[in-house]
């Protein structure tokens, strides 16, 4: 039995060590001397005396100025905002005159705005920290959409620490620490919300003035920063020292000892010395700076001595990447952090690789035009379809290492290669916009932007690859080949000028060839080719173990010492794991997504030419769904099997919710839907009702309202538009409505919700606004050709789906089920317009049936904490997915089939559950996380305990976490 895993999930587990570690911390912070030596709140105007603006602006909506919580224009409030008043830039120089105010030593674009701060003194202090509170208004960043942070020391200059910035097309600002072309990893979740939350970034250098400068670029109506409580924190009880270099730029080649670093205490060191941290940081920072030079873990200086020098070593890597900048920073305990720069100079010749195929414009226009399919997974997307083929023409056996190289555009890096990108002669590697690209590709290497997509512009752009400061390439296209639906490939291939792949020689009139040569062959040259077949290719989630065979062939006999042959799939280990007599399971930590990954090898023996495996089919107990689960199996030399596993959902969905009524154009007649006193509101106004006829109340938490839509441009797009927040709990036969805002009214949506206020206007139904970015709940009607409305639970499986196209959102009134819930949004004589089928000719009744009506479960509803079920035929009994069968004729008295009596405290959630245990004779904390470890808070058995399954009330086992021993309730039980 494993006793780790469930106590690391528990919350109150976590705690008590947050306590603990809080403790620890108050304990070092006694001994600190944190100073605050510079602090702006802007609850007062300081523009003129405390900062300058550049390009600022306030006409309302389009803004770059200091604003008022609630002030027209702006969308963030709340959290840590201090006081009414802070700073914001939004929509900056909408007149788009291209002129841009800045000057000096950075000019600024016309969407830039940029606030200098007056200098202020750091004299005696060390180890600067910048904090700030910040905000977005909604997500709809780009990569060019940044706040940056700069700060100048004393006559230097001014030099990026960090700050926010988009990663793909509508995507959060998001935390980054580094320079203007750092990319922040958009799998993190350190991103902004429209509340105000805090930041920090360290500052490093010292000296005796300094000076900070923010630039926002923000273009978009919809794209707004905001910042508040700006502070600079020092210690002044730092010591101080200076760093020097003797030799600034260096060859990779110069040789050990190609520069010295001098460090200088500003007093002597202690008695027994001084000991100083060296630590490295690079730009190229995938392949990490120790691939450019090497320092040693720390410098000495002796008692009594100022100074101490360490030597730097460059790194002869033998691959081309530029010149690559490096900081040296240096630090200890008790001591300011400094750094020093230095610039490693290239050798290596630049490799011969060539960009041999490129997709612009994805053709199609819904997510079911599958030709245009590029990445295979299924689904046509206007984003992640895109991609670029890049070929190693060496011709000679050389090997290129891409690791770190960035493609970009230009407005800026789109993509940065994993560590272990390594390009063999002649072979391909492909980078997808996105997407989960499924296929063989004639065995090249597959990727997908690490930026979330890669942006080319069918108007024309520019695909640069970079490595470290040098170009590779930089190939420049205009719009009559990035506006059309075929890609661009080089004809001749590798080595001609770019022409329409349908036109190409040898691609049979085919719109792309990722991965491939024109004609389908594999680009290089590959020992083997695989071939995969299943004994089914559909099986249910409670099939078991070994329910699957996969038979792997080759087209040779396997080598000397056999062939190992990995087996992969998009799937698991979620529902299918890989099992055998020849297979090998390993688990193996990757750095880069700090996740362990589990790694299948089926070995085929010397001479043979197949081998076989099985799949497991593991059923994980949730409603969520059908799923595809596509299986490769490849080798570095061997081109890919793959075949296609379908495996069914086996779980029985008891729930069932509609989507009865949305409201997508709120233009023309006066429409105020969501009673906040402003008509028409293309966003505000919009409306989805959703109506749970399950039989009883439903807790929706984590349940997600999205859509698919196909613009007029033709680009097909998925968005989530709102998340039920935890505590979201629908009566049977009640409503809820997503409304798509609240039109920046201060308090209104607690009105919405208050049966004293508004609340009566809506039906009680609960009222929500949607929390997933500024496109409303519908998307606004003048974007939308077609679409689609779609309600999922928390695993992703699908509850209910409306559909309507553009025509049906243009009327001022909702498309509504008539008759409501069990009619359809179509009848034979057309479209259900509200207005039209409803009694009381109404054009919209969010929280109401047709007539205006309340439905009879609206209100707040009640669950209890186990989240169960009833079970039919049994009175009074609940099923919980986690805790079991339990009955509730005497709530908040529970009997468990399991453990008798038991009292539920009147403050438990679903997250921290109270119990009276009667049978332990103490309260006991549980939740779905931790049980079946129970936390018993006093008594002989306090602690940790774990209760084994399939007890009875009157014969209960436990097992002790501190010394895991045995007992039982009653005591006395036979244990062994």
């Amino acid at each position: 039995m494993t006793n780790s895993i469930p106590i690391q999930k528990n919350p109150v587990w976590r705690f008590i060590f947050t306590l603990i570690s809080c403790a620890f911390l108050l304990g070092l912070s006694a001994n600190a001397a944190e100073v605050v030596v510079f602090e702006e709140s802007f609850e007062t105007d300081g523009l003129g005396s405390r900062y300058t603006v550049e390009n600022g602006s306030d006409d309302g909506s389009n803004l770059f100025t200091r604003r008022q919580e609630f002030s027209a224009g702006t969308r963030t409030s709340g959290g840590t905002l201090g006081g009414e008043f802070f700073f914001a830039g939004r929509d900056i120089d909408a007149a788009g005159d291209g002129t841009g105010v800045g000057t000096g030593d950075s000019p600024l674009a016309s969407d830039e705005g940029r606030i200098t701060f007056n200098p202020f003194s750091i004299s005696g202090v060390g180890r600067l920290v910048f904090n700030m509170s910040a905000a977005q208004g909604v997500n709809e960043f780009e990569f060019d959409n940044v706040l940056l942070i700069e700060v100048k020391i004393d006559d230097g200059d001014f030099e990026a620490i960090g700050g926010f910035r988009g990663t793909f097309t509508n995507s959060p600002g998001r935390y980054f620490q580094g320079d203007d072309t750092t990319l922040p990893d958009h799998n993190v979740e350190v991103r902004l919300i429209s509340a105000f939350t805090d930041h920090s970034w360290e500052i490093p250098g010292s000296g005796s003035t300094m000076q900070i400068r923010i630039k926002m670029n923000c273009n978009g109506g919809n794209e707004e920063y905001a910042i508040d409580n700006l502070t600079v924190s020092a210690d002044d009880a730092a010591a101080g020292f200076t760093l020097a270099i003797d030799n600034s730029v260096i060859s990779e080649t110069a040789g050990a000892g190609a520069a010295t670093v001098t460090v200088t205490l500003d007093n002597a060191a202690p008695e027994g010395g001084a000991n100083l941290d060296i630590s490295l940081v690079s730009p190229l920072a995938t392949s990490g700076p120790e691939g450019e030079v090497t320092v040693p873990a720390s410098v000495s200086i002796a008692a009594g001595a100022t100074a101490g020098t360490f030597a730097v070593d460059p790194v002869a890597d033998g691959r081309f990447d530029g010149d690559v900048g490096v900081r040296i920073f240096v630090t200890g305990d008790g001591f300011n952090k400094n750094f020093v720069p230095i610039t490693v100079t290239n050798v290596d010749d630049p490799p011969n690789i060539v960009l041999n195929e490129f997709q612009a414009a994805v053709p199609g226009s819904i997510a079911e035009d599958l030709f245009a399919d590029a990445n295979g997974d299924g689904i046509r997307n206007g984003a992640n379809d895109e991609f670029v083929e890049i070929v190693n023409i060496s011709g000679d056996g050389t090997a290129v290492d891409l690791s770190g190289w960035v493609i970009s555009d230009d407005i800026g890096p789109r993509h940065v290669f994993s560590v272990g990108s390594v390009l063999e002669d002649g072979r391909a590697i492909v980078v997808f916009g996105g997407g989960v690209p499924t296929g063989v590709f004639g065995g090249a290497l597959i990727q997908t932007a690490s930026q979330g997509n890669l942006g080319w512009s069918n108007s024309g752009d520019t695909i640069h690859l970079r490595a470290g400061g040098a170009s590779v390439f930089a190939v420049n296209y205009v719009d009559a080949l990035g506006n059309v639906d075929p890609s661009a490939v080089l004809e001749p291939e590798l080595t001609g000028d770019y022409v329409f792949h349908d036109v190409a020689t040898g691609t049979g009139g085919a719109l792309f060839s990722p991965g491939t040569q024109n004609d389908g062959a594999p680009f290089g040259v590959f020992d083997f080719t695989a071939g995969l077949a299943l004994s089914v290719d559909t099986i249910p989630d409670d099939a078991g173990a070994a329910a699957v065979t996969g038979t792997v062939t080759l087209d040779g006999a396997a080598p000397a010492g056999g062939l190992g042959i990995s087996i992969e799939s998009t799937g698991a280990p979620d529902r299918i794991e890989f099992s055998g007599t020849n297979v090998t399971v390993e688990d193996v930590f990757d750095p880069v997504f700090e996740t362990t990954i589990r790694v299948y090898t089926l070995a085929i023996a010397e001479g043979g030419t197949l081998g076989t495996f099985d799949i497991d089919v593991i059923n994980d107990g949730l409603l969520s769904g059908d799923r595809d689960w596509n299986i490769i199996v490849k080798e570095q030399d061997t081109v890919p099997g793959a075949a296609t596993l379908s495996v069914t959902e086996s779980e029985v969905n008891s729930f069932n919710f509609v989507i009865n009524e949305m409201l997508q154009d709120s233009d023309d007649g006066g429409v105020d839907s969501n009673l906040n006193g402003i008509v028409e509101e293309g966003l505000s106004d919009q409306f989805v009702e959703i109506v749970n006829i399950s039989g009883f109340a439903v807790n929706i938490s984590g349940w997600q309202l999205g859509s698919i839509t196909s613009d007029n441009f033709g680009i097909n797009r998925t968005r989530i538009q709102h998340i039920f927040p935890d505590g979201t709990i629908v009566n049977d036969q009640g409503a809820i409505v997503i409304f798509g805002g609240d039109g920046d009214v201060e308090g209104h949506l607690a009105r919405m919700n208050d049966p004293q206020d508004l609340g009566p206007s809506f039906g009680n139904a609960i009222v929500q606004i949607a929390n997933e970015g500024s496109n409303g709940v519908n998307l606004a009607s003048d974007d939308a050709e077609a679409f689609t409305s779609q309600l999922f639970n928390e695993h992703g499986f699908l509850m209910d789906e409306a559909k309507y196209v553009r025509v049906d959102a243009e009327q001022g009134q909702s498309l509504t089920r008539s008759p409501d819930i069990t009619g359809d949004f179509f009848s034979p004589l057309g479209p259900s317009y509200h207005f039209d089928v409803s009694p009381a000719f109404l054009p919209f009744s969010p929280g109401t049936d047709i007539s205006g009506v309340a439905f009879t479960g609206n209100g707040v509803a009640d669950l209890d904490v186990f989240s169960g079920v009833d079970i039919p035929g049994f009175s009074g009994w609940k099923a919980s997915s986690w805790y079991k069968n339990y009955n509730v004729d005497f709530w908040p008295w529970i009997y468990h089939d399991e453990h008798g009596w038991q009292f539920v405290d009147a403050g438990s959630t679903a997250a921290v559950t109270f119990v009276f245990d009667l049978g332990l004779d103490s309260w006991v904390f549980i939740n779905e996380g931790a049980y079946r470890w129970i936390f018993v808070f006093g008594g002989p058995n306090a602690g940790w305990i774990f209760t084994f399954g399939d007890n009875s009330p009157d014969s209960r086992f436990f097992q002790r976490l501190d010394d895991g021993s045995l007992f039982s309730i009653p005591p006395g039980l036979p244990v062994n």
